[in-house]
């Protein structure tokens, strides 16, 4: 009750005339202490151009903070800062060039003002801007839903005064939304410093999208590590028992429940995937459909196929256009996704640069020697089911003529026992 009072106060404390003073402040979740603060002069409302007021603060033990403008980093003007050598923190406008290229940019406009510093285990800075009211692409900043992205590194505080210092990659970082018109509000210089401006926390009506960065990578290392698993190891290589062992036992005990393993290993791989894609709202592209088609063939169509010519051979014994299509399915299913696994990395690499080179150069040989397994396991099959069906022609061909000798013998011994030697005949006579 007293939640939804407050909650409802702040939001009808939005509503004073801008002509009073107001600074709307959001809290990111995962931020660990982090705050941004915003202030929009009437003046620079006004007139669609102008100064804004930013203030970042967080826990002095942080080794740095930012604040972007746009939902993506490439979006607009970043403010970073870190302590400085004198006890106060050093202000570093940057501009974004893709994921990590992040360079300062000495045209962005923005000076620290007085109140910036590290006092009482708290790094603030507060901040004067005077060209960041449009983003790259010439859109304002203003509205009702004005996009911000946010990053945090942790560890022991950078101190530098370098303003173009190489930084470490966030451990934490976001996006969120911010109805910048509640800021309007007052002319002041520093209204950080004016006590008559009224803060209004404006974070249960902000959206907000938090990514823990070491969450992340490791669930992008199991994506990595599970697909491949199952689409180049484990479907092809248990495929491959059915060759080096041919028996119905093998199907029943050894390649259908493995693969079922393996299904369940695809799956569990997509829903990292799919969680990835979450986290950096890329749901879209080449690589994920691919997967979601494969790995429904994978879960549903190949079991069936599998089942369905499992049973027909228990019942006559031979082969059926289900067992073709089943074979020929995990065949081009190992393929596609072998190289789908190949586009994953490239796909990866257009959003986050930081893939290692090792990781794909290693992909690379182990698909390239599976698939020598494979066709070399398969040609050797079919080369000795040949050499068995020649041999068991000779031999067929072998007995039979051996039976018809054995026939003729038998004949012949007949005709002699029929015939009477003339000695017995002058005997008789």
């Amino acid at each position: 009750m007293l939640y939804s009072l407050s909650v409802f106060l702040a939001f009808a404390l939005m509503l004073i005339p801008s002509t009073w003073g107001r600074i709307i402040t959001y809290i990111p979740s995962k931020g660990d202490g982090v705050s941004y603060r915003f202030n929009v002069p009437e003046n620079t409302a006004s007139n669609s151009n102008g100064t804004i007021y930013l203030q970042l603060s967080a826990p002095s033990h942080t080794k740095w903070i930012a604040l972007g403008q746009g939902e993506r980093m490439a979006g607009g003007s970043i403010f970073l800062i870190y302590a400085s050598p004198d006890g106060s923190v050093t202000l570093s406008p940057r501009k974004a060039f893709g994921h990590l290229d992040v360079f300062h940019d000495p045209n962005i406009q923005a000076h620290l003002l007085e109140g910036s510093g590290v006092h009482d285990g708290v790094m603030t800075a507060n901040i004067r801007c005077d060209n960041c009211m449009h983003l790259d692409n010439g859109d304002s900043i203003m509205g009702s839903s004005s996009s911000w992205g946010w990053a945090m590194c942790h560890g022991y505080p950078l101190v530098s005064s370098d303003v173009a210092l190489r930084i470490h990659k966030h451990d934490v970082h976001g996006s969120f939304t911010l109805n910048l018109s509640a800021a309007i509000g007052g002319n002041s210089s520093n209204p950080f410093l004016d006590l008559t401006y009224p803060h209004h926390d404006v974070t249960p009506f902000s959206k907000q999208h938090v990514i823990d960065d070491a969450l992340l990578y490791r669930k992008r290392v199991a994506h990595g590590v599970m697909t491949p698993i199952a689409f180049v190891l484990m479907i092809p290589g248990l495929g491959l028992l059915l060759h080096i062992y041919p028996s119905r036992h093998t199907v029943l005990w050894m390649h259908a429940p493995m693969q079922l393993i393996a299904a369940c290993v695809a799956l569990i791989g997509l829903g990292f995937g799919v969680s990835i894609s979450k986290d950096l709202k890329l749901s879209k592209g080449y690589h994920p459909t691919i997967g979601y088609v494969l790995v429904g063939v994978v879960v549903v169509i190949q079991p069936i196929l599998g089942a369905v010519q499992h049973l027909h051979y228990r019942r006559s014994g031979g082969a059926t256009i289900y067992g073709v299509l089943h074979r020929w399915f995990g065949r081009l299913i190992s393929a596609i996704g072998i190289v789908n696994g190949g586009l994953g990395f490239y796909y990866a690499y257009q959003h986050t640069e930081d893939i290692p080179p090792i990781p794909p150069i290693i992909y690379g040989m182990v698909c390239g020697g599976v698939c020598i397994l494979y066709v070399f396991v398969v040609m050797w099959r079919r080369e000795k089911t040949r050499s068995q069906a020649v041999i068991t022609e000779f031999q067929t061909g072998f007995f039979q003529k051996r039976s018809g000798l054995e026939q003729d013998s038998d004949k012949l011994d007949s005709a002699r026992s029929k015939f009477v030697e003339p000695s017995s005949i002058s005997e008789k006579c």
